[in-house]
């Protein structure tokens, strides 16, 4: 093989300019010096360039000649603990958790119930994993809010909750403060966060409900509250508030079915290459009864929330 050959050879393979020219050069240089060699022999032994020239097509095919986008792998999943939610219908995130002082109550002039707000919040275990993630963004859809960490390290862009209540009327029924948090401080609708900095402490969800001038403040006029001789109101103990939150997030009823709702939460993976992909995730409340661990006698409420990939 001349030179003009090994140099059309190697100007169809997507290398280096001088990476081509010093192996054409070297395995021509190469070829003739063995050809010298081996003048007067009837073999020539000409399967020596020919190996060469095989091995460093072999070596630059591998790393020039297969397009970039083909070698790039992005992929990822999304998962909940040791469960890949990609390939199953539904993980259990967790227990809704809130305190007494997670309602509020807004009264008429005329001591009427007319706007119930009531927060609970869940550990956010979601967790991505996959090849050539940059970074992740979770968005949340419905009433819902994410509470960080107060110290989150890897954060780098957020969309904080909106306002801040500037009237009695609207303190009452501003729901970002009713949930405790702790020392998840930091209340937002939607955060960005390096891959290598995620984990499955960083975030809690924070999932409210509203109720205004509907069926459970008829409810409550009706039944559930009256006033001591001091003016202050009682709330009646038979008033099932989980029931209640139950209702109003999902429309739904029933023991141990999980019921769907308009809440979801936005995954979008944005790759090292500047690709991007979106998942979104629904959330369903799952009620269920559970025992007093107090020793108490008797069963209350449970509400589950289990999360599933849209399809």
């Amino acid at each position: 093989m001349n030179k003009k050959r090994y140099v059309k050879l190697f100007d169809s393979i997507k290398a280096d300019e001088n990476v081509v020219r010093n192996a054409v050069n070297g395995i021509y240089e190469a070829e003739s010096q063995e050809s010298l060699n081996v003048k007067g022999s009837s073999m020539h032994f000409r399967f020596i360039p020919i190996i060469a020239t095989a091995l460093v097509c072999i070596i630059l095919l591998g790393l020039f000649v297969i397009p970039k986008e083909m070698q790039v792998d992005n992929s990822f999943v999304l998962k909940a603990g040791a469960s890949e939610m990609n390939t199953i219908d539904s993980v259990k995130i967790g227990e809704l958790k809130g305190s007494n002082n997670a309602l509020r109550i807004c009264f008429d002039d005329n001591n009427k119930a007319n706007y119930i707000v009531q927060s609970k919040v869940v550990d956010f275990p979601i967790l991505c994993s996959g090849n050539n993630i940059e970074k992740i963004t979770y968005t949340v859809s419905g009433n819902g809010y994410f509470a960080l960490l107060s110290d989150v390290q890897g954060v780098s862009v957020v969309e904080y909750v909106e306002g801040v209540p500037s009237t009695f009327e609207e303190v009452q029924r501003y729901p970002y403060d009713l949930a405790d948090t702790g020392k998840y401080s930091k209340k937002v609708l939607s955060f960005t966060i390096d891959y290598d900095a995620q984990n499955d402490s960083i975030a809690k969800l924070c999932l409210y409900t509203v109720d205004n001038s509907g069926k459970y403040c008829d409810l409550y006029n009706e039944n559930i509250y009256f006033e001591k001789s001091d003016g202050s109101f009682v709330h009646g103990k038979d008033f099932d508030y989980e029931q209640m939150y139950f209702e109003l997030f999902t429309d739904g009823e029933g023991f141990d079915v999980i019921n769907y709702s308009d809440y979801n939460i936005d995954v979008t993976v944005a790759f090292i290459d500047g690709t991007k992909e979106t998942i979104t995730l629904n959330l369903g409340l799952e009620k269920t009864k559970k025992s007093y661990e107090s020793g108490e006698d008797g069963e209350y409420t449970s509400l589950n929330v289990h999360s599933k990939v849209s399809k």
